[in-house]
């Protein structure tokens, strides 16, 4: 027997309080993937035109000496580099000595080497700067007169480079021959000079006759 006394039939606000949780996660998951992909966009869109230079002094070196590095990296962006890496591998014939960034670098960047690799690390690097830093190297003292030593550093970042062939410098350096030093003349013993002065004196002597 059907009970008339109750109706079968939800109220319009109890079905959408049933609905409103599918509903919103729905919403959410749209909200997180329109979300993600304006940051994949403005990640694809950001660009970074990394340039390196790289100055060796002096040339030529003679073996057994240092050589000073001067290398600077620009950022010709239009955006900022992300995570940005400079790294120079010494060549075979050098031993690394230091590495120090510009104390005046408008970007902070950290220093680390391994082996004769120096390392120049920076989180970020600002559209339009450009920074500079030091490497010294030892010439070995047993590289032959006219070895030709060229060292490079290459720049790069998490940030698109569209213009990728600028992103190393070089310098070559030519070893000299090896410094002769000064001369070492025999000592003179006092008693041989002080015996020379008469001898000097008797030829002045018969000079003025």
């Amino acid at each position: 027997m059907k009970d008339l006394g109750r109706s079968t039939t939800q109220p319009a606000g109890a079905r959408w309080h049933r609905r409103a949780p599918a509903i919103a996660g729905a919403v959410w998951v749209l909200l997180v993937v329109a979300t993600v992909g304006a940051v994949e966009a403005d990640a694809a869109a950001a660009a970074a035109d990394l340039a390196v230079t790289k100055q060796g002094s002096p040339n030529p070196v003679a073996p057994g000496a240092d050589e000073t590095y001067t290398i600077t990296i620009s950022n010709n962006g239009p955006s900022d580099a992300q995570n940005v890496v400079l790294q120079d591998a010494l060549p075979t014939g050098m031993s690394l000595v230091s590495e120090m960034p510009n104390p005046s670098n408008p970007d902070t960047f950290t220093n680390t080497s391994t082996g004769n690799t120096a390392s120049f690390n920076s989180s970020v690097m600002l559209n339009g700067d450009t920074d500079t830093f030091t490497v010294v190297a030892q010439v070995s003292s047993t590289l032959p007169q006219g070895t030709m030593l060229t060292n490079t550093a290459t720049g790069s970042s998490d940030t698109h480079d569209p213009n990728p062939s600028n992103n190393s410098g070089s310098a070559t350096t030519t070893v000299s021959a090896p410094n002769a030093g000064t001369p070492d003349f025999p000592a003179v013993p006092l008693a041989v000079l002080v015996g020379l002065v008469p001898v000097v004196w008797l030829i002045r002597r018969r000079q003025s006759l």
